[in-house]
């Protein structure tokens, strides 16, 4: 049987101008790595799978660094760091 898609949707956010090194799971589980992202930075996918397992992480240059995760329009979590080259998981 099926499964409805489900739309999933990494995000990493920060300080206008800033970058980050961003290391991820897709949908796929495989892992994947962004080099000198320009934040917001975004990842968006959709699967069949009836579980999907996602994370994010993220080292960045400016003082503020956020993460999302959202799972068809519900954001599963969110986490903020405020300090000099924030590092943030979600």
């Amino acid at each position: 049987m099926p499964f409805n898609p489900k739309r999933v949707q990494l995000e990493v956010f920060g300080d206008p101008g800033a970058t980050a090194t961003i290391t991820y799971m897709d949908v796929n589980a495989h892992p994947q790595r962004v080099d000198g992202a320009s934040l917001p930075w975004l990842y968006d996918d959709s699967t069949t799978t009836p579980a999907v397992l996602v994370n994010v992480q993220a080292q960045g240059d400016g003082s503020t660094l956020g993460c999302r995760i959202t799972i068809d329009g519900v954001v599963k979590v969110e986490r903020w760091q405020s300090e000099p080259s924030a590092y943030v998981f979600c």
